[in-house]
């Protein structure tokens, strides 16, 4: 079992840039997409194809260019439309007429003849400038062509080639472990007969059309065809072959020859990594499309947008519809056992810990990693991948390709003793590490003692905000102790204590997850409130206090020392101090805690309402609301409702507003938390 933890931010760099690519703006990195060249080609003197149609082409008189199509099935009746020159390069156009050979585009639409490694395209793009449909040269057109030339025969290669190339090529193995290998290049098929030997391959017809049915020398039939299969916990994609024979016009499955699951593609190259790389160096036509699968489709596009930076398509919506989404949402599921799919398309930052017993690879590994390396605040700031598989080499891939050669070292975190004991980078520069920042805070500012000066109190800030950082980090180590012996539980509250009072002095204000005082001064109180008191911790020791009969002081101590290192508990302070005083032998601690709650909470609106003459019921119906929500709401205008009568004119209302907002935060920061609504 393997421990992977990887770091927030160059993932989130890449998810950043991903979502830029939608603009159109160029994306940095190794991956670029290609630069299409200016082509000065007759396109009548070739004939073109999106797959599924074959066109010739003429000029008109107006200057226009007229394609004139035919599909696989002859008996189908010709398609045609026009291109119309827009300028003199020879290299602009639009759609004239219905444009049937250009699915996804229609007319008007712009059409461009663009080059793409060694291939020209008239490429028709729709009104964001996107390329929605291509038509490609497929042979030059003959001299000796006229008007009534169909270009069947030239289709019907194109199709076939497509669907040797992208339909059936790679390699795969049976349950048995035996391999099949589809070669497009020679057409063949090897391991599927007795022999096992290579053998050529034609494809069978079905009306005119080219079918997924393939022919053998000997006479015998297959019908071959994509799907997926269960492996354990995994799926995989597989090739399922079935006997065929021919009845009439059709073919007919026979009984299941074999099922194969996918061990390489022939498309893969070893220049540009990843499962679907072709698409790096040319555009796929409508009929080069129809040869992959929904699924293969699905993840030929997450891959392409992901080295291209591109935002993943999927339907959000639909997943966060559902009841156990919600629940995930809100924190009431521990665990989640996921056996397919749902490793795209949400959005989890609680999410702090993956177990993975999957073998991933490239987007898909990307994808599922970053599952749990959402940004959260300061305190999550990498996430925890639990590998039961050797995906080593797998992540150092992915990494790699949607990221830079060297990305690793950017992603990945450091050992345990790097962050501990400090570390020096490729550069030469010495990061300090944990212990070596405690000593220099134990050596500048002693426990409890002031720290006079702006430059000291700067210092302190700079030198405990690494501490916590690296803190947060080390917790990830199964080698870290919480209460780590360099600074005890004592004295990390003590020094606490002392950063959030240099807080207050510098801010006035305690509520802040991070405060940018000046680029000098950066205080992570979330990183504070990771480690943060919560009220019932303070109830047990007044437990323990009352345990002894009030004797014992030094709880006390630790009362106001934890209360005093708790950026929520400090505003609770008087009304924690309150309760104690009125804690005897006759207390039931947790009972009288909420009844003192509830009264000191009741005393201290009432005389919010009295003294700012606010509406009795509509303030008390505002702070139930608030106190249920956990959040007070300064915006909008419900605050207005509970307002007295004030005119509107020279800043009265204003002014009497700011003032209540004042005295209602301070009581939310008083009771947020405590009463139960």
């Amino acid at each position: 079992m393997n421990a992977i933890h990887f770091l927030l931010s160059p993932l989130a760099v890449l998810l950043v840039v991903l979502a830029r690519c939608d603009d159109g703006n160029e994306v940095p990195g190794r991956h670029r997409t290609p630069d299409p060249t200016a082509v000065r080609i007759d396109p009548t003197a070739h004939i073109w194809s999106d797959g599924y149609y074959a066109f010739v082409v003429s000029r008109t008189n107006g200057g226009a260019l007229r394609f004139r199509g035919i599909s696989c099935r002859k008996r189908e009746a010709d398609v045609s439309f026009q291109l119309v020159p827009d300028g003199r390069d020879g290299a602009n156009y639009h759609i004239e007429g219905h444009g049937r050979a250009f699915k996804n585009a229609h007319s008007g639409d712009p059409v461009r003849l663009e080059g793409f490694d060694g291939t020209a395209y008239l490429v028709a793009r729709d009104e964001r400038g996107r390329a929605c449909a291509a038509l490609e040269i497929i042979a030059p057109r003959p001299a000796s062509a006229g008007d009534g030339y169909r270009p069947y025969d030239e289709l019907i290669r194109t199709v076939e080639r497509h669907m040797a190339y992208y339909y059936l090529s790679g390699e795969y193995r049976t349950d048995e472990g035996r391999i099949i290998r589809f070669a497009p290049d020679r057409q063949t098929v090897s391991g599927l007969t007795a022999g096992g030997g290579e053998v050529a391959y034609t494809f069978a017809r079905e009306g005119g059309d080219p079918v997924n049915v393939i022919l053998l020398p000997d006479g015998s039939a297959y019908h071959v065809f994509k799907g997926s299969v269960s492996r354990g916990l995994n799926r995989c994609d597989a090739l399922i072959i079935r006997r065929a024979t021919r009845r009439g016009d059709r073919w007919v499955d026979g009984d299941t020859v074999a099922c194969l699951c996918t061990i390489r593609r022939y498309f893969e190259t070893e220049s540009v990594p990843g499962e679907y790389p072709f698409p790096s160096t040319r555009i796929l036509t409508y009929g080069i499309m129809q040869q992959f699968s929904f699924e293969e489709a699905r993840l030929l596009s997450f891959e392409l947008t992901a080295r291209y930076g591109a935002r993943f398509p999927y339907p959000v919506r639909e997943i966060e519809k559902q009841r156990w989404y919600q629940r995930m949402k809100k924190r009431e599921i521990d665990l989640l056992i996921v056996v397919n799919m749902f490793l795209t398309g949400f959005d989890a930052t609680t999410l702090n810990t993956l177990w993975v017993d999957k073998n991933l690879k490239y987007h898909g590994l990307i994808q599922a990693f970053s599952r749990t390396n959402r940004i959260l605040n300061s305190v999550k700031t990498f996430g925890n991948i639990v590998a039961f598989r050797n995906l080593a080499k797998a992540t150092d891939d992915a990494i790699s390709l949607f990221g830079d050669e060297n990305a690793e070292s950017v992603v990945l975190l450091r050992g345990f003793c790097d962050y501990y004991d400090g570390y020096d980078d490729a550069s030469g520069r010495h990061h300090k590490g944990y212990a070596e920042l405690i000593l220099e805070l134990r050596e500048k500012f002693a426990v409890g003692e002031p720290i006079l000066g702006e430059q000291a109190q700067k210092d302190f800030v700079r030198i405990f905000g690494s501490i916590l950082r690296l803190r947060n980090i080390l917790t990830a180590f199964d080698d870290f102790e919480e209460n780590d012996p360099l600074l005890p539980p004592r004295d990390l509250q003590d020094y606490q204590s002392m950063y959030l009072d240099i807080h207050r002095e510098m801010t006035g204000a305690g509520n802040a997850e991070k405060e940018n005082i000046n680029d000098d001064v950066v205080f992570e109180l979330e990183l504070i409130r990771q480690v943060d008191i919560n009220i019932d911790y303070i109830l047990l020791l007044v437990e323990k206090y009352h345990a002894s009969n009030g004797m014992d002081q030094s709880i006390i101590g630790a009362i106001d020392r934890a209360v005093g290192a708790s950026p929520e508990l400090r505003s609770k302070k008087a009304l924690i101090d309150g309760f104690i005083a009125t804690v005897n032998t006759s207390t039931k601690v947790m009972e009288d805690w909420r009844t003192y709650v509830d009264a000191e909470k009741e005393k201290a609106l009432e005389k919010i309402v009295q003294e700012e003459k606010l509406k009795p019921e509509e303030t008390e119906k505002f702070v139930r609301s608030a106190l249920r929500d956990g959040r007070f709401k300064t915006t909008g205008t419900a605050i207005d409702t509970i307002l007295p009568p004030v005119r509107r004119f020279g800043g009265a209302r204003a002014e009497k507003k700011a003032g209540v907002i004042e005295k209602l935060k301070a009581f939310f920061a008083t009771f947020m938390g405590l009463a139960e609504e």
